[in-house]
Parts: C-alpha cells; structure tokens; sequence
C-alpha cells in the first residue's frame, strides 16, 4: 500500500500519519525532495518517508536492521530509522520509515557544490573517502543478513513482478548484464566488499566548519566493488569525479581501476539501449517480438564497439 500524489500533498492526513507514529503534536511539516518515497522534515526534528509507487519497502525494513550495526564501524553519523505501520483514514495501513534529524549542510543542489572553490572540494573529498574507506572496511560477515549485488539491484528494477510473460525479457537482460562485452565478468559481479554507490554532495552532511557529519541514504547499499562509488554522473563535472578518484587514491592507497568505471558508464548505456528494446517487446506481437529481440540483442552484444 502507498500513496498516491494527492494524498501526500494532504497534510492533515500527513498530519495524522505523523501523530501516530511519535505520538505527540505536530507543528511543522516541511515537503522534501525525492523521488522514491514522500519526505517530510517534522517540527525539525525527524525526517519522515511514506511510501509511494516506486518506494522499496524492503529496503527500508533492511536498513532498520543494518544502521545500528554499521553505526559502530563509522565515526560519522548514519541514520537510525524506525519503522511503524500506520492507519489511513480508510482504515488502510501503510509503512513508514523515520529517523532523528541529523543537523548539518547540505549541498543537495549540483549548482550549489559546482560553485564551491577547489580547495574546498579537496577537502570534501578527502573526507568522502575517509568515509567511502570505512564502508568498505565492514565486514560482511558481521551484517545480520546478505545483502544483493548490484545486479540484483538492476534486474529489480526492470522487473518488479514475476510473470511468465516476462521469460524471454527476463533471459535477455541476463544475457546482456553478464556479457562479458560490458566488462561485468571482471567487476561488476565480484562482491567483496560494501558499497554505499551514492555518495554525491547531496547525501554527505557538513558541519560549520565544513568537517564531515553524517552520510545518509543506505537505500542503494550492496555488495560490490570501489569502482561503483566512482561511478560516471555521480558528479556533473568529470573533473570533480576524477578527483574524487584522485584523492580517495591517495587516501587510501587504494587505486580504483579506470577501466572499470569506464566499463560502469558503458553498462549503464546498455541498460538504457535495453529499456528501449524492453519496449518494444511489450508492444510487439507475440509472433514477431521473440525474432526480432533476439536478432536485436545478437547484434547488439556481438558488436566490437558501443
């Protein structure tokens, strides 16, 4: 169950949902941005998520489980979300997701971190690979339960639902992600260690003397490999993105390999060519779709250039 648009602009019943979940009066309720659930910033002091369409509650109910053991591991905050089941008006129920605010700035706009001067982008990034090492450094033997891959990740995306319909799309996708043409033998199926794989300006808190406070959003956390924290558009400008890699090198002495963030930005172009091609699957008859994906895909995955 979510919400729709409408009812996320109500807030009286925001209101409502709100009261149940901290019981006591609310004052304030402020709309945030996002696009996989309703946020709300409550009288200053929780952050809310309701769910909408594209929410994966499943991911909240990992990340209640996840953020008090990964917590010891940092030295920066995380969020602690609380999950509760709350009540519509029609009686229907809903999960939510909150947390303590955490007070701290944030460059959430690319405009706002692009105008910043280099000496404080080093310096951000110089403590976003301090905390990009910490992630990595967890042991995954101590998480509560195994995380997905990030292809695990990327097939739930195309495919929310189980349907025999699907097979066929389903075989190609699989096909396509595992092709040895997109460089996903090499890196993008090894999973050794955790990867936070958004860690852009929009998710990192400051304080006012511009030190490190909190990193936020574990929605995407999997099992992979350094290169998907560098991966392509994290950063409008390349060169924040190169030196970002630059600096988490020196860091950490840790190099990430270019090829493989290059290979990242070619998958993530297949995934789009893929998505187009998933289309027209849906649309075609039965007859011609199976014929002409195929050949499709044939060409595609046997080209020697993208």
């Amino acid at each position: 169950m979510y919400l729709s648009d409408s009812e996320a602009q109500d807030f009286e019943l925001v209101r409502h949902l709100v009261n149940q979940a901290i019981s006591s009066p609310v004052t304030d309720i402020k709309r945030l941005p996002g696009t996989m659930a309703y946020n709300y910033e409550i009288d200053h002091k929780h952050v809310f998520k309701l769910p909408c369409e594209r929410t994966n509650q499943e991911d909240w109910l990992r990340q209640a489980q996840l953020a008090p053991v990964l917590q010891q591991y940092f030295t920066f905050q995380i969020p602690q979300p609380n999950l509760k089941t709350l009540h519509l008006f029609d009686g229907k129920t809903i999960l939510s997701s909150f947390y303590p605010k955490i007070e701290g700035i944030c460059f959430s706009d690319d405009c706002q971190f692009a105008a910043q001067d280099r000496s404080f982008k080093t310096r951000f990034f110089e403590q976003v690979s301090d905390a990009a090492a910490q992630i990595h450094a967890v042991p995954l033997t101590e998480l509560p339960f195994q995380l997905p891959t990030k292809i695990d990740y990327l097939e739930k995306c195309f495919f929310k639902e189980s349907k025999g319909d699907n097979y066929l799309a389903k075989k190609l996708f699989r096909k396509l992600l595992h092709n040895s043409f997109l460089g996903l033998g090499k890196s993008g199926s090894r999973t050794s260690l955790l990867a936070h794989t958004d860690l852009h300006s929009g998710n990192i808190l400051l304080d006012d003397k511009n030190k490190l406070v909190a990193v936020l959003d574990f929605d995407m956390l999997v099992r992979g490999d350094r290169f998907l924290e560098f991966r392509p558009g994290l950063y409008p400008d390349i060169l924040d993105n190169r030196l970002f890699q630059k600096i988490y090198q020196e860091r950490t002495g840790i190099k990430i390999d270019m090829k493989d963030v290059y290979q990242h930005e070619i998958m993530q172009n297949s995934l789009r060519w893929f998505y187009g091609l998933y289309q027209l699957y849906q649309v075609l008859p039965a007859r011609e779709r199976d014929k002409k994906i195929k050949r499709a895909l044939r060409q595609k995955v046997n080209s020697e250039r993208y």
